[in-house]
């Protein structure tokens, strides 16, 4: 079954995986014409040793260095708004440092400098192995640099499929994803299909005491070698004033590219005038960095600053609404049954039409609404059709406490490659079968 080529852009690699990775090449040159493995400027040359690929090194790459020829293929994206949204995202001033200081209107033509060579260099790969599918091999989470961005963009433009690996909620594990919005039509599909019985109920609801303990107690408590979390502050305890909780996401996630291009953190100011006296709006750092004008900024406004010093279970659980732009911490909120905010159109799994939650797409939005959202029934159907389908689709195995520490132990993630290997293969021959 040989049809076509694929590309495996190697972003890291850890020693441990490259036996897999091998074995993954070896299957995959049984179902590809070529397999072409790209190695980022992070990757060991000698790292992989399959003969049965070809071995493409990215290189270090001079960002303002300039040569006409490579110049012009940056221009192939002269006309596209998705570019231009890129390059005036706030977050990747954030992620090249030197921009913050530039004035707004030598940025673009700055941020074009540093990414042409980017550009060329993806181009010319994918056009000159004729690739037919590309798959970033990265298999602990989802991937928001520049480089894949510029990727995507470019597979789109050269109807080129692009995946990845994503460990989503445990949804069949290890969920592939296909296209540039991250939509799941065939979960989402499932969803609407799904008839809740009493039967599916009791289900859902032994299933959701096995989820609690695992996410709350044993494996967060593990995680973090806090043994109960007893040292944790109780937000409830020093405040009595019901409260809008905004869970916020890793500092430069350009996630928030997805969300909504034109998203920047200080839109948070633009709800705060519309929210009722009674209500107290609260910010939920992330644990792993903050902004620190931001934090000063909203402080001004008498916005709630709050940090990991705070336990999240019981921050989510007293809040009265929770907003998040791209936090993972929205599965714990509908674990709890609270009525969860979405904000942008495309974000997580079943972005479209339904879904268990409120979509937003901005926070003046939710400001001017803020009534009406805070006074609509939280969707409990909707959530238990939700984690009835995670539940369906769950391998025990991977599920296991035990099993899922030892996992974390061994290399800090919590699916293994062989796993991710008889994932991919699968897939592939699954879509190559289609056609």
């Amino acid at each position: 079954m040989k049809n076509s080529n694929i590309i495996l852009y190697f972003y890291s690699v850890s020693e441990k995986n490259i036996k897999h990775w091998n074995q993954l090449i070896y299957k995959l040159s049984f179902i590809f014409d070529n397999v072409i493995c790209v190695m980022s400027p992070d990757v060991r040359k000698s790292q992989l040793f399959s003969n049965r690929a070809t071995i493409v090194n990215e290189g270090e790459i001079n960002f303002f260095a300039r040569r006409k020829y490579e110049v012009q293929d940056v221009d192939i994206f002269k006309d596209s708004s998705e570019l231009d949204d890129l390059i005036k995202h706030p977050e990747f001033r954030k992620f090249f440092r030197v921009l913050r200081f530039i004035p707004n209107a030598l940025l673009r033509l700055i941020a074009r400098r540093i990414i042409f060579k980017k550009i060329f260099f993806f181009k010319k790969i994918l056009v000159n192995y004729q690739a037919t599918h590309l798959m970033i091999m990265e298999p602990k989470n989802f991937l928001y640099s520049t480089s894949v961005i510029l990727l995507e963009l470019l597979c789109k433009k050269y109807e080129v499929a692009f995946n990845f690996i994503h460990g989503s909620f445990f949804i069949n594990n290890i969920k592939i994803f296909n296209n540039l919005n991250r939509h799941e039509e065939e979960l989402y599909t499932k969803y609407k299909k799904i008839q809740l019985t009493k039967q599916n109920i009791i289900q859902v609801d032994n299933f959701r005491i096995k989820y609690k303990k695992f996410l709350f107690k044993e494996l967060t408590s593990y995680l973090i070698g806090a043994g109960e979390n007893t040292d944790k502050k109780i937000y409830s305890d020093e405040n009595t004033k019901p409260y809008v909780l905004f869970l916020d996401s890793k500092p430069g996630n350009y996630r928030s590219y997805y969300v909504n291009p034109s998203w920047r953190h200080t839109d948070i100011l633009q709800a705060l005038k519309y929210i009722p006296d009674q209500y107290d709006f609260v910010y939920k750092v992330h644990p792993k960095g903050k902004i620190k004008s931001l934090i000063n900024s909203l402080e001004k406004h008498q916005v709630k600053i709050v940090d990991n010093d705070y336990d999240n279970l019981s921050l989510i659980s007293d809040a009265s609404i929770i907003i998040t732009n791209v936090s993972h911490s929205f599965m714990d909120a509908m674990l709890l049954e609270k009525k969860v905010a979405i904000l942008g159109e495309y974000n997580y799994l079943f972005s479209y039409e339904y879904g268990p939650f409120i979509k937003i797409p901005n926070m003046e939005f939710f400001g001017k609404n803020f009534n009406k959202i805070i006074n609509e029934r939280t969707d409990k159907n909707g959530i238990k059709k939700l984690f009835y389908l995670i539940n369906q689709s769950i391998d025990d195995d991977y599920f296991d406490l035990e099993r899922t520490i030892d996992r974390f132990k061994d290399g800090g993630v919590f699916f293994d490659s062989a796993k991710s290997v008889q994932m991919i293969v699968a897939y592939y021959k699954s879509q190559l079968l289609k056609q």
